[in-house]
C-alpha cells in the first residue's frame, strides 16, 4: 500500500491529465499529456507543463487515544504551471489566455475530485499567483539552420503559476 503522500501526488497526476482543459492545453490525448506532469526531479520536455511537490504534512491522532486507528493522514501539494507566453506582441491577451487555463485548472480539479481517490481538503492560491518569467533554463538552439544557436530560443517569456492542494484530514 502506498502512503498517503504517493498516492495522492500519483492521484492528482492521473486526475489533471484526465481532464479536457490539460489535453486542449497541450493539444494532446491523456497518455501523451500525463508526460507534461512530473515531479522536481522530472525534465520538462516541453511548454506547458506541470510540477508537483510534496508539502508538509504528517499523521494527527485526532481523537486523542493511543490507537493506530485514531491517526488520519494529512498534507499538501503544491502546482507549479508553466506555459509559454501565447503573443510576445499582446501580453494582455496572452495574460488573459495563461489565467483562464490557470484558474481553469483549478476548477477541472474541483469538478473532478469526486472521481478520484485523491482526498482534497482545500484548494488555495496566493497573492499575484502567477507571473511572467523572462528566464528560460531552455538550452539553445540552431533554430534557422545558420550554424549558430539563437538567442531567441533562450531568451523566452513565459508564465509561471502556483497554487496549493490540502489533502487528507487536517
Amino acid at each position: 500500500m502506498s502512503s498517503h503522500e504517493v498516492s495522492n501526488r500519483n492521484a492528482l497526476r492521473d486526475l489533471i491529465a484526465g481532464t479536457t482543459l490539460w489535453q486542449q492545453w497541450t493539444g494532446l490525448n491523456e497518455a501523451a499529456s500525463k508526460a507534461r506532469i512530473g515531479w522536481p526531479e522530472s525534465v520538462a520536455p516541453a511548454f506547458p507543463f506541470i510540477v508537483i511537490v510534496t508539502l508538509a504534512g504528517g499523521r494527527r491522532n485526532r481523537s486523542g487515544y493511543d490507537v493506530s486507528a485514531n491517526f488520519r493522514s494529512h498534507g499538501g501539494l503544491g502546482v507549479v504551471v508553466m506555459s509559454k507566453i501565447s503573443n510576445g506582441d499582446d501580453l494582455k491577451a496572452s495574460d488573459d489566455a495563461f489565467a483562464g487555463n490557470f484558474f481553469g485548472l483549478m476548477d477541472a480539479i474541483v469538478a473532478a475530485a469526486h472521481s478520484t481517490s485523491l482526498m482534497v481538503e482545500d484548494l488555495q492560491y496566493g497573492e499575484n499567483p502567477y507571473q511572467i518569467s523572462s528566464i528560460n533554463m531552455s538550452h539553445p538552439v540552431d533554430a534557422n539552420a545558420d550554424g549558430v544557436d539563437d538567442e531567441a530560443t533562450i531568451e523566452q517569456l513565459f508564465f509561471q503559476g502556483v497554487f496549493t492542494i490540502a489533502t487528507g484530514v487536517a
